[in-house]
């Protein structure tokens, strides 16, 4: 019954929104005031992007009081300046511009870091008193006599009014411990009382305010929760403690996230929630109301608004995905008992780009148009439990993978607009998880099949296995409609990966470079890319790639005959055998089979190299992305001081014949001894490969087509690159 209720609630919900009574999210886009940190760069309309919301109701108007992150940005640390914006009727909104930067407090040190000001003005929060409104905030506290500071202090800014004139106070928040913590939160309570929370590093505190607001009322203590009769600390908590009470119940949201929690997703916070009888706890911790939002952080409040309960939080829509541009987001919150419903995210539908192939394609991000465009379902309502794109059919859940496509059935269908970059053939790769056999989908171009994936039974619909398929023709084009069409379903589906169908060079001793750096195994046994601008000569630079089986390959050291590894932090050449988690996907995402990305069969991320423009870069394998710090460039080891630049290089060490040929083409090779010949077209696709060690081999092409091919033959004293001809 309850069930039927929400999904109710939710068809109601529906409708007021397209009665337009809630703002579109993000509700703040543009500066609209005087302030242009650069007039050159940041003209009229210019994204303002904005954090962690504290909301208030003060005389009958809503404020908002959030952090700002400054563009562009460096980390979390660029964050300075404080805008107010507030509405009467939570459509139209006013920003009352910049109250006040970082430059601006008497005893708060900018930090330097990397060369840059880092200036951390981070999650505030705004009360009012007999009149006055105090404006609490967090900043580090500068030495007096050296440079430098001690530990994060809180800040207290005072006015008349509630969006401007605010002058910061000399002295900071007295009574708190040495400690330094960060979010400060003031609650009042109905006997008019006000308390002070503030917390990080997994700890919450609180206390009371005396009357003056500016001092601790004897000591804070530690919010905890209770379990079985013992204490514990408040569950899964980050930072950003928000008390509210409604009913007679007190409830303190919180960031947090648990590998436990629904919808989880490694690194993401969720919005949690925990109640008690008393505005210091011990709570009961109830759960997770905002699924993560793609932002590491999920800071958030709550606040009841003429008669409506609202919740405030942020996410990484408007800054098209990232984690430290984000912008203030509100939607409307409703109850169940003591319970909070989780919490339905609105605003337009999410624009959804053109898929790219080469590339991912994810499920869940099938075109816009609704029933009968992007996708047909089996019935009008999204079971799947995520937040994602609710006002569509399509099931969609989350995992530790991220968002994908649940409750498959068949006879539906989803549709994506894609543009294929390559006239070539491609590899496919179809993530699914099944907990039953017989599981079956065709992926169409335009109408036309160009695969069908059999799905196995992987051992569960949280067990997530990759699906190879090879041979897949296309044409480039700049406007295809793909679709993936279920005949049997049952199964769980988080994406498709369309990657260019050439070998890897199985069986070669490589040299791997991303920009000027060559990856290095380093003294410690971590992979590196810190070999800048020279020609790698040491056995640490080389590397023998092994066939892993299953379209895997493994990394093998020819320094410590240790296989590169890829767990959760830095990768490293540790293991004597290629076991799981050291072996990888190679991807030729580009039209050279020499430009490729690998993932990581273990965690399923992608190898990338951190871009901070440091020397000694680690890899990793962390990434979702195939952007250019995830692109590598491999060398044959004895070609990497003459890289190939003309395809006649006429060496008579080298010959074919007959040429042009038909069936089978003879390769001489002068004093041969270990050699590699690689066929490839002219688009750089290796079609056919084989090592040899005599001086003459015939070589059957009677399987390729008629055309012009380039013969790469490679040998230990030279590398010759010859034209064929095959009739």
């Amino acid at each position: 019954m309850k069930k039927i209720f929400y999904s109710c609630l939710l068809a109601l919900f529906s409708i007021s929104l397209s009665a337009q009574d809630m703002p579109v999210n993000p509700f703040i886009r543009i500066d609209s005031t005087s302030y242009i940190l650069d007039p050159v760069k940041f003209t009229k309309g210019q994204p303002l992007y904005t954090a962690d919301p504290s909301a208030r109701v003060f005389n009958g108007r809503l404020y908002v009081y959030p952090s700002h992150d400054m563009e562009p940005a460096y980390g979390c640390d660029m964050m300075d300046r404080y805008h107010v914006f507030s509405t009467d009727n939570m459509v139209d909104w006013t920003d009352h511009g910049e109250i006040f930067n970082a430059d601006s407090v008497p005893w708060g040190y900018t930090v330097r870091n990397g060369g840059r000001n880092a200036k951390f003005m981070w999650a505030p929060d705004c009360a009012e008193k007999d009149g006055k409104y105090y404006y609490y905030f967090p900043h580090p506290y500068g030495y007096a006599d050296r440079e430098g500071w001690d530990n994060w202090r809180i800040g207290i800014a005072i006015s008349d009014y509630p969006d401007r004139d605010f002058k910061i106070q000399d002295t900071t928040l007295l009574g708190l411990p040495t400690m330094g913590y960060i979010d400060p939160h003031i609650f009042k309570d109905d006997d008019g009382q006000y308390y002070f929370y503030y917390g990080g590093s997994q700890r919450c505190f609180g206390g009371k305010l005396k009357d003056n607001m500016l001092e601790i009322d004897g000591s804070l203590q530690e919010m905890d929760i209770q379990v079985g009769g013992t204490y514990q600390n408040l569950k899964y908590f980050h930072e950003g403690a928000w008390v509210f009470k409604r009913n007679g119940i007190y409830y303190m949201t919180y960031p947090g996230n648990n590998a436990s929690l629904p919808n989880y997703i490694n690194g993401q916070d969720q919005l949690l929630y925990a109640v008690s009888d008393s505005p210091l706890g011990p709570w009961t911790f109830k759960g997770s109301y905002l699924s993560p939002e793609g932002c590491d952080t999920s800071h958030g409040s709550v606040v009841e608004f003429n008669g409506q309960w609202y919740a405030f939080y942020h996410n990484n829509w408007l800054s098209k995905g990232q984690g430290n541009l984000r912008s203030i987001c509100v939607d409307k919150l409703f109850f169940d008992g003591d319970s909070i419903l989780p919490v339905i995210q609105t605003g337009e539908d999410r624009k959804i780009e053109t898929q790219k192939i080469t590339g991912v394609i994810q499920a869940e991000n099938f075109k816009n148009g609704g029933e009968g465009v992007g996708y047909h379902d089996s019935d009008d309502v999204n079971t799947g439990g995520s937040n994602y794109r609710l006002s569509t059919a399509v099931d969609i859940a989350n995992s530790s993978e991220g968002l994908y496509v649940t409750d498959t059935r068949g006879g539906e269908w989803l549709a994506y607009d894609t543009e294929i970059k390559y006239s070539n053939v491609y590899r496919l790769e179809a993530r699914v998880a099944s907990n039953i056999d017989g599981g079956k989908f065709r992926v169409e171009i335009d109408g036309t099949t160009i695969a069908t994936v059999e799905v196995p039974n992987t051992g569960g619909l949280n067990k997530w296995k990759s699906v190879f398929i090879h041979g897949i023709e296309c044409q480039s084009s700049n406007n295809q409609t793909l679709k993936i069409a279920i005949d049997s379903g049952g199964f769980n589906l988080n994406y498709l990966m369309f990657t260019l169908d050439s070998l890897p060079p199985i069986g070669k001793t490589i040299v791997i470079q991303q920009g000027s750096y060559y990856v290095t195994l380093t003294t410690s046994d971590m992979l590196r890319c810190n070999r800048s601008n020279r020609t790698p000569a040491e056995d640490t630079e080389k590397f023998v790639v092994v066939d892993g089986g299953d379209d895997l390959v493994a990394f093998k050291s020819v320094e410590n005959k240790f296989y590169i590894g890829a767990n959760t932090g830095d990768m490293s050449c540790i293991s004597f055998t290629p076991a799981t988690n050291n072996k990888f996907v190679w991807c030729f995402m580009e039209d050279t089979y020499r430009t490729f990305s690998i993932k990581s069969a273990n965690t399923n991320k992608v190898v990338w190299i951190d871009n901070n423009d440091k020397p000694n870069r680690p890899m990793q394998a962390k990434s979702d992305s195939f952007d250019s710090w995830e692109t590598f460039t491999w060398y044959d080891k004895t070609t990497v001081s003459n890289h190939i630049t003309d395809i006649n290089t006429n060496d008579s060490k080298v010959s074919l014949y007959p040429n042009p040929a038909e069936n089978i083409v003879t390769v001489t090779i002068e004093n041969s001894g270990n050699a590699d010949i690689q066929i490839s077209d002219l688009q750089g696709k290796i079609v056919l490969q084989k090592q040899i060690n005599q001086t003459e081999t015939n070589i059957n092409i009677s399987g390729l087509s008629a055309g012009l091919y380039l013969v790469n033959v490679v040998s230990d004293e030279f590398n010759v690159v010859k034209k064929l001809v095959i009739n």
